[in-house]
């Protein structure tokens, strides 16, 4: 995954690329995270967006990420929804 600037990083693209690097399945991080397999589909699909703190916080934990690194992509995602959408 070859990112040009941390503006452009999405977090669906985040966990979908740090899971696959770690060789976890998506049913493994539904157990870990007791989220339904489906639920994080579209989360990883970019179909969910503003998931909630609680929810982000237990995906972090599972694949090792920062919980404040995720919600500031996430709130930069969105200011960016603001300004062109």
């Amino acid at each position: 995954m070859e990112i040009e600037s941390e503006s452009e990083l999405l977090f669906s693209e985040i966990i979908k690329f740090k899971r696959k690097a770690i060789n976890m399945k998506l049913r493994d991080l539904s157990i870990l995270t007791g989220l339904s397999p489906s639920f994080l589909y579209r989360l990883e699909s970019g179909e969910r967006h503003q998931p909630s703190v609680q929810t982000v916080a237990k995906i972090a934990k599972v694949l090792e990420l920062e919980l404040m690194f995720l919600i500031h992509v996430i709130i930069q995602n969105d200011k960016g929804d603001i300004n062109h959408g």
